[in-house]
């Protein structure tokens, strides 16, 4: 879209924005688009579900109705619109089929108009009406101008729909404001699928609505247009490959996977039988194709299976695809235009009814500060992409669409998940350290001089590992970067819920080959699958738990299925010959479990070495301590392990039985409470007493914590593993520090009552270091997740 075109749509979305009472900020938009169009009148109405009308709630221009104006839906020019969602263009407005008198009260001194629907949040609110005295063509350019203006009024009439709302809400319920009701700042609530608190400025994008708006049009000749969908099809499937190669180079662990059920959808028989039935039908394509999407979204969402229900979204966007290459086939320029709604403001925040794969992945991605959705799910494939590409994302948040305008400053907090939308100073004083250290430029800021890979030590010469926790190949740089010495945490995880189904052997294989060759020092951990809980796999179904984290997760699920748990294994153990690999069991929570998975690693070895596939024999196995039923039976089971990894997420969660995720109770998350110090000093001396000695690592969001660093120095772990970016001040607050200095902190520490005495010990144990805080993760007892740090 030109850029004149684009400042009228920002000047009409400033006005919106600017104006606080609602009656003149429609007058004045009205007036000004009549003014930029050079129309002589622009008006607005309004539908009323109560009386089933539409009311002139706006209007800019001479000849004004002396008379309230209410018109039926169901009939005239402006009715029209309405019902099918799509502009109508009238030259003669009396010698239009559609004409009714009950318009001549409020048209009655103009000849041409230009109906258009106002929708949002996947609802048609209104009617906007462009007049001319003379008869007026109205052109290409002068329809998507006015379509585009359209959406930001739209989102002003339903603001004002629902403040109408809170103040009938609030008269009868003693003045309580329900959440997300006010216009000047409101705050909208949904379910967070990858963790971060971030800001930004609002970029809405139309998805599969725009399905339902392709109005209803006959053609004669079915046989021209079966030609021009095969035509349509080939275009969209080039499409698709694009968007497929461009995801292989963002995700490699996904092969792409995703968008080659795209490939594979265009070619479904099912979909092309339903699409050609419509055309020989007398429909168009477009038609034909939004009947297809109806029809087959009904079928979807009446399975049982929630996973089936949710790949509609694939559905939609394989077709919205193929209605996109259609208009690009037919008239090129005007769908580049049209596929322009908005200029990209910076850090922007995607606002959408339901984000579809497709979108995300040409998004501008290297700018994109976070996701809010009103619809969609966790286990949909835009959900998991946001989480594989570490995107602050919500879901389900309810009035998205009505609320938030065009280029409106959000904050987005992913950890209550909550959206505030053009929050006032105060909200904005308040997230201010959480935004701080979200921040992607602090997670990516440029390392000390001379950082490399090289082994920490305190300040007397006692060695600390520094790793780094990671769940992509895209990650890997990172590692150099921040002065990782190895992978201290792969979390497999994410290679299985990017993809549409359970990856094969060979393609598990290859990830963890290249995870393995570019790690430095060629050292990996990498953790068994660990999926259930918060991490469901899109492909399977887990079934309705009371308790998920309780429940069907770790290894009970892979125990469970043989078929997904031991081609894992071969893929892992065939990685070995690559490198320094260590193999980390989750969730083990007594020797008898640990036992069961060596029997069946030893099942896998055997047809490894009956296959002549080679191995590394002398590969280490280890446990990640998270259940407190493995500490006090870590006795038993340590002759069976090479080392002990603790997951304090986990393990801080099941001591306190709190769920960290969950707002209400996340103030009882207390990761440096006496009693977690004191599992992890029992557990050390365990392993240090143990014959031989088992080594400790901790790879938890504790790990992370420059300022619980010198209580886990102090506790005898000599490998702490946490996201790359943290590793350099963890660094120098080590080298900074002698053991002896940390073992007493820790004896202090252990011997208070509350992790807030623990929290103000460290306090002045860091000062009287000459060390600061940093706005470290540990500070208010809990670690804010981002999502690359989904539980450890």
């Amino acid at each position: 879209m030109p850029t004149t075109e684009l400042r009228i749509i920002r000047e009409i979305s400033d006005v919106l924005a600017e104006t606080p009472d609602y009656q003149e900020g429609l007058n004045r938009s009205t007036a000004l688009l009549a003014r930029k169009l050079g129309a002589d009148a622009c008006s607005i109405l309004v539908y009323d579900e109560v009386t089933d009308e539409l009311i002139l709630a706006a209007w800019s221009g001479p000849d004004a109705p002396t008379v309230p104006v209410r018109i039926s839906p169901t009939k005239g020019i402006t009715g029209l619109a309405f019902r099918t969602r799509q502009p109508v263009h009238a030259p003669s407005i009396t010698d239009h089929p559609e004409y009714s008198d009950s318009e001549e009260v409020w048209n009655r001194a103009y000849e041409s108009c230009l109906a258009l629907p106002l929708a949002a949040a996947g609802q048609t609110i209104g009617v906007m009406v462009i007049a001319t005295r003379e008869s007026w063509q109205f052109d290409d350019r002068t329809v998507a101008l006015a379509q585009a203006v359209a959406l930001p009024l739209a989102m002003s009439v339903l603001t004002a729909r629902a403040e109408k709302q809170f103040a009938s809400s609030a008269s009868t319920s003693g003045g309580r404001r329900p959440r997300a009701a006010g216009a000047v700042s409101p705050v909208l609530e949904g379910t967070p699928i990858s963790g971060g608190v971030i800001s930004g400025r609002a970029y809405l994008v139309a998805g599969a609505e725009k399905l339902e708006r392709i109005p209803l049009q006959n053609i004669d000749d079915p046989e021209k247009e079966i030609a021009f969908f095969e035509k349509v099809v080939q275009a969209a499937r080039a499409d698709a490959t694009e968007t497929q190669e461009q995801a292989a180079r963002l995700l490699p662990e996904a092969d792409a996977a995703i968008f080659l059920t795209h490939l594979l959808l265009l070619d479904d028989p099912t979909l092309r039988q339903r699409v050609v039935d419509a055309i020989r039908n007398g429909f168009a394509l477009r038609f034909a194709l939004r009947l297809a999407a109806e029809q087959l979204e009904e079928e979807f969402r009446a399975a049982d299976n929630p996973m089936v229900r949710e790949r509609v979204a694939d559905l939609k966007d394989v077709i919205l695809r193929i209605v996109e290459a259609a208009d690009r086939c037919e008239a090129p320029e005007t769908a580049r235009r049209k596929s322009i709604a908005q200029d990209i403001p910076a850090n922007p925040v995607a606002v959408a009814r339901e984000l579809l794969p497709s979108q995300l992945i040409r998004l501008p991605l290297g700018e994109l500060a976070g996701v809010v959705c009103e619809q969609g799910g966790a286990t949909t494939h835009v959900a998991i992409l946001s989480k594989a590409l570490r995107l602050p994302m919500l879901v389900g948040v309810s009035g998205a669409l009505a609320h938030i305008r065009p280029g409106d400053p959000l904050i987005v907090d992913c950890a209550t998940g909550l959206c505030h939308v053009r929050p006032g100073p105060e909200i904005v004083r308040k997230f201010r350290p959480a935004l701080r250290f979200h921040k992607t430029k602090t997670r990516r800021r440029a390392l000390p001089s001379g950082a490399t890979c090289r082994l920490c030590a305190t300040a007397d010469g006692v060695p600390v590992r520094l790793g780094g926790n990671i769940s992509l190949i895209s990650e890997l740089p990172l590692l150099e970067r921040y002065g990782a010495m190895g992978i201290g945490l792969y979390r497999s995880e994410f290679l299985f819920m990017i993809r549409p189904d359970f990856p094969s052997e060979d393609s598990q294989y290859k990830v963890f080959q290249r995870i393995v060759e570019g790690s430095p020092a060629a050292s990996v951990t990498l953790r068994i699958l660990d999926v259930g809980g918060d991490k469901p796999l899109p492909y399977t179904d887990f079934g309705s738990e009371a308790n998920p984290f309780l429940g069907w997760r770790g290894m009970r699920f892979l125990l469970d299925c043989p078929q997904y748990f031991e081609p894992h294994l071969r893929a892992i153990l065939r990685a070995t010959v690559h490198g320094k690999v260590s193999i980390l069991i989750p969730m083990v929570a007594d020797v008898a479990e640990l036992l069961e998975v060596k029997a069946v690693m030893t099942r896998v070895e055997a047809g490894l070495r009956r296959d002549g596939v080679a191995f590394d024999e002398d590969y280490r196995l280890g446990i990640m301590l998270e259940v407190p039923s493995a500490v006090w039976g870590l006795p038993e089971i340590l002759p069976h392990v090479d080392f002990v990894s603790i997951g304090t997420n986990d393990l801080t969660q099941y001591v306190f039985a709190v769920d960290r995720g969950n707002e209400r109770v996340s103030r009882w998350f207390r990761p440096l409470h006496p009693v977690v110090l004191r599992i992890l000093k029992h557990t050390c001396e365990l392993a240090a007493a143990a014959a031989p000695p088992k080594p400790v690592s901790l790879c938890g969001e504790l790990a992370g914590s420059a300022l619980a660093a010198p209580l886990l120095v102090g506790a005898g772990i000599r490998y702490l593993s946490m996201n790359p970016w943290q590793i350099p001040r963890v660094r120098e607050v080590i080298s900074k520090l002698r053991l002896e200095e940390c073992r007493d902190l820790l004896d202090l520490a252990r011997g208070k009552s509350t992790a807030g005495e623990v929290f103000e010990l460290l306090k002045s144990f860091m000062k009287t270091h000459g060390l600061t805080e940093r706005g470290d993760p540990t500070r208010d007892g809990s670690a804010p997740e981002t999502a690359s740090s989904v539980r450890a």
